[in-house]
């Protein structure tokens, strides 16, 4: 008996998100997580004015947690295009964008 063939699996790639948080205005504080704030904490720090924290160059996520002290200070672009964070303090970052995210 011949095995019949089975089809391809279909994986549902979503797009990863690739982050760039730079001190434009000052320093910020801030921290990065994979997925969630319950994730996997890839950043804890100072963004210093004048400087840049990439996110998602060797290993992209398809989301993030981003917590920042100073949100006006930064500047973010995701995969290369500017997002406006505005005064939000806690975002959830996607390859489709940022919308806020609860702080507790």
């Amino acid at each position: 008996a011949t095995p019949t063939p089975r089809p391809a699996k279909r994986t549902s790639q979503l797009p990863r998100a690739r982050l760039m948080l730079t001190g434009a205005l000052g320093d910020s504080w801030v921290e990065v997580y994979a997925s969630s704030r319950a994730g996997k904490r890839l950043f804890e720090g100072t963004v210093l004015a004048g400087r840049s924290v990439l996110f998602g160059t060797e290993r992209a996520y398809r989301r993030y947690f981003v917590r920042m002290g100073r949100p006006r200070n930064l500047r973010m672009t995701v995969n290369g295009h500017a997002v406006d964070v505005g005064s939000r303090a806690a975002l959830i970052v996607t390859a489709k964008g940022i919308r806020p995210a609860a702080t507790s």
